[in-house]
């Protein structure tokens, strides 16, 4: 009984999640991305991206950090893509975020998603 309970539960919170998130609201995605990502099944881990870039580009912090670290280092299942880490580096170092700015100079220093040629 008690996994049955649990296993409703868990579907009755991703179906308060979802409503809550195709409201629009950034908070709301990113915590539903965060559910996905962090979901054991890996098959739904292209929702958390998603749903975490739906975040993102309402400029959320949180979800431009994650979304980036995702990209840069192919975290939990998310398939590496320099190039897009690169530019959410970016628009989070033009913010003045240090995480941003932190991943950004590791790009360069790398040569992940720049040209190698490009040097200060």
């Amino acid at each position: 009984m008690k996994n049955k309970q649990g296993f409703r539960g868990i579907k009755k919170l991703e179906e308060w999640l979802l409503k809550a998130a195709n409201k629009g609201n950034a908070n709301d995605q990113y915590e539903l991305a965060l559910y996905y990502i962090n979901n054991s099944d890996s098959s739904v881990h292209n929702k958390a991206v998603v749903w975490m870039t739906k975040a993102a580009d309402q400029d959320l912090t949180q979800a431009q950090i994650d979304l980036g670290q995702w990209y840069f280092k192919g975290k939990d299942g998310v398939e590496k893509n320099y190039n897009k880490a690169k530019v959410i580096f970016q628009k989070l170092a033009d913010q003045g975020n240090v995480e941003g700015l932190y991943y950004l100079g590791l790009c360069y220093h790398l040569g992940y998603g720049v040209n190698k040629r490009v040097w200060c």
